[in-house]
């Protein structure tokens, strides 16, 4: 199989593709064939060594990056129903726990990892939900039964996706973002409040009267919302943490597998009630030059995928 490896992680120009043995599946897993997988911000900590402090201890090189994938199941491990062979899916792999990489061209995963997809969305779309989706969701969670939140970061990867959700979930969103993603955000079912309010807090309170129930923090690095939660409130956060006041409840909350949310994820996304864009597909061979479109940025909107 063809798969994209880093040995000494110091950045794009440290990435080869390879030609590796093909794995098999082992029992409770499936073999997909990748068609297409997505390259996360995290990818690209992987790639450049900024974050081997968290590389699984067991794990050796060469290292392949990748979260999640869209492909199809070509062979299924012992314990495994042979009806998944032949089924579009989902996959998603924890790589902190597991350095098993989605770039590549087979990636064996177990079946609680994967989902079937049978609606009309393309590989290279439907990878783009994969980590995203599932933190979001997990996110959201987290946060129990609410009926008011506010999304920091609501225009990014995860957090665009956190405020589709909880849209969906009959919650009453505040979308914090960019003034420019204001029309985007309010066409979700959203209400919008920029993210350089002078005090986003009293932005929020003019919006729901007594402040919200939970907060959904997204930025990286910034932990920012707090002042719009109401006492005893919530406050989650894929990001930086801060210290808790008025018994709000501050927590951080991370990403695992979760077959169940995966299909919940896949079936939201068939539905059109999840969106993500891609913004740009590069051939495996091409995948240095992904790399470096990610560090880039340049205001890009949307997914960067690789294809096989």
């Amino acid at each position: 199989m063809i798969a994209v490896t880093v040995s000494q992680p110091t950045g794009p120009d440290s990435i080869a593709v390879l030609e590796l043995p093909d794995p098999t599946p082992g029992a409770g897993e499936v073999l997909v064939a990748t068609e297409a997988a997505t390259i996360n911000p995290v990818d690209s900590g992987i790639v450049s060594g900024g974050i081997t402090a968290r590389f699984p201890a067991s794990s050796q090189a060469p290292w392949i990056p990748g979260w999640d994938l869209a492909g199809t199941v070509t062979a299924v491990g012992e314990g495994v129903d042979s009806g998944w062979i032949g089924t579009k899916v989902l996959g998603f792999s924890g790589w902190f726990a597991a350095a098993n990489g989605t770039q590549a061209g087979l990636v064996a995963l177990p079946v609680e990892q994967v989902a079937a997809a049978s609606g009309p969305l393309s590989a290279a779309e439907l990878t783009t939900f994969g980590l995203n989706g599932l933190t979001a969701l997990h996110l959201l969670r987290a946060a129990g039964d609410i009926g008011t939140v506010l999304v920091t970061g609501a225009a990014g990867g995860v957090g665009k996706l956190a405020v589709e959700l909880a849209v969906h979930a009959g919650v009453t969103v505040i979308a914090s973002a960019a003034e420019k993603d204001r029309d985007e955000l309010v066409a979700t079912g959203a209400q919008f409040v920029p993210r350089n309010a002078a005090d986003l807090g009293a932005a929020v309170r003019e919006l729901v009267p007594g402040g919200v129930d939970a907060v959904l923090n997204t930025v990286p690095g910034t932990a920012i919302g707090l002042e719009a939660v109401h006492d005893g409130g919530t406050y989650r956060s894929v990001s930086v943490l801060p210290d808790s006041e008025r018994g709000i409840d501050v927590a951080g909350v991370g990403v695992k597998p979760d077959a169940a949310g995966l299909a919940e994820i896949v079936a939201l996304a068939e539905s059109g009630a999840l969106t993500t864009a891609v913004a740009q597909t590069f051939p495996v061979a091409r995948v240095a030059d992904a790399y470096r479109a990610m560090l880039d940025g340049s205001g890009r909107r949307g997914k960067l995928v690789l294809l096989w």
